[in-house]
């Protein structure tokens, strides 16, 4: 159990990280991004929607983790290219003609969050491999409350910044 603590307290850690970056690229801050590229009211609810869709991909993600067995490689993979997709949203604004700003923002983000929905296929088959089950749950609740609190936090500090500036 010694060995299995720091790599529980990354779990956690990399749990808070996740919540931090979800704050930060989605929900108001991804509305106004959209709005601001010249969304119309569809588009916002197509946004709402697409991570909601994009989970449906774990079905299918289920196969793949199972023949490749390679979990750690899948979710990493998935996860880094995924980044990379969000890394796109970020230069949109700058970089791409304004009629393509929209459609462009719309692949991205559906790219980003079915790359997604594999990487958290692959990440939890491993993990609950990994973890003993007699603390899973114990951790995993850990790592959602703690991810929560200071998501909520960090949303509401951002948003009156947003507000402010």
């Amino acid at each position: 159990m010694a060995v299995l603590r720091p790599g529980l307290r990354h779990l956690i850690s990399d749990g808070v990280c996740a919540q931090v970056m979800g704050v930060l690229t989605g929900g108001a801050f991804l509305v106004a991004l959209a709005l601001m590229l010249g969304a119309s009211n569809a588009v916002i609810g197509l946004i709402a929607a697409i991570p909601s869709l994009a989970q449906l991909l774990q079905v299918p993600a289920i196969s793949v983790v199972n023949r490749i067995r390679r979990r750690r490689l899948i979710s990493v993979v998935c996860s880094g290219l995924g980044r990379l997709f969000l890394m796109c949203i970020c230069f949109l604004p700058f970089f791409s003609p304004a009629p393509w700003r929209v459609p462009l923002l719309l692949i991205a983000l559906s790219v980003y969050f079915g790359l997604n929905a594999v990487s958290s296929c692959s990440f939890n088959s491993w993990m609950r491999d990994l973890m003993p089950m007699h603390v899973m749950g114990a951790i995993f609740g850990r790592r959602m409350a703690i991810g929560t609190a200071i998501g909520a936090g960090l949303s509401l500090v951002a948003g009156f910044g947003a507000d402010f500036a």
